[in-house]
């Protein structure tokens, strides 16, 4: 019970923590206080992040948690073998703002404008909730990209899924998924 406790207050204090600095639109720092790299992306500046060397390993982060992967890209033992891209949304802390709202397809479209930035061909892409949902739409997009795909609470695609798009994993038992091919 104890860790759950724990896990949860973390939980809370990532979620306060992010809220605070969204609202305050402060620059985000890495570890060590240097502040996150900047890209032009289709018109855009991406805020995004890089650590260690190997097949690229892309985080894709959840609605309003721009930085719920912090913990994760901190640890020593993922990017001693991996290069570990983090990166901010269109719309999150200091990426670029646009008007009107960005559909999981233009989401991503950034993110493989990003991938194309940095040099890499293929990689491994972990999404949480609608994290998910824009690391399936690449997936479905440009399977060519992307090495292997992990989620985490991804959802049905919108009203603005593209034909072919209901190969997404709408029921959560994998059948769904058959039919999506990353080679």
């Amino acid at each position: 019970m104890r860790a759950s406790t724990a896990s949860l207050i973390a939980l809370a204090t990532l979620w306060a923590a992010t809220e605070i600095g969204m609202a305050q639109n402060v620059l985000t720092t890495r570890d060590g206080g240097k502040p996150m790299t900047r890209a032009k992306i289709d018109g855009v500046e991406l805020e995004y992040d890089v650590r260690g060397s190997g097949e690229p390993v892309v985080l894709v982060h959840a609605g309003i948690f721009a930085d719920w992967f912090k913990p994760l890209v901190a640890e020593p033992a993922l990017a001693s073998r991996y290069q570990v891209v983090s990166y901010h949304r269109v719309g999150y802390a200091r990426s670029s703002r646009v008007a009107g709202p960005v559909s999981i397809a233009e989401q991503a479209a950034y993110l493989r404008g990003l991938m194309r930035h940095l040099g890499n061909e293929r990689a491994h892409l972990v999404g949480h909730s609608s994290g998910g949902n824009i690391a399936l739409q690449l997936a479905l997009d440009a399977p060519q990209l992307v090495h292997s795909l992990g989620t985490d609470g991804a959802g049905a695609p919108g009203d603005d899924a593209r034909p072919g798009a209901d190969a997404v994993d709408a029921g959560g038992d994998g059948a769904g998924l058959r039919g999506l091919s990353c080679r």
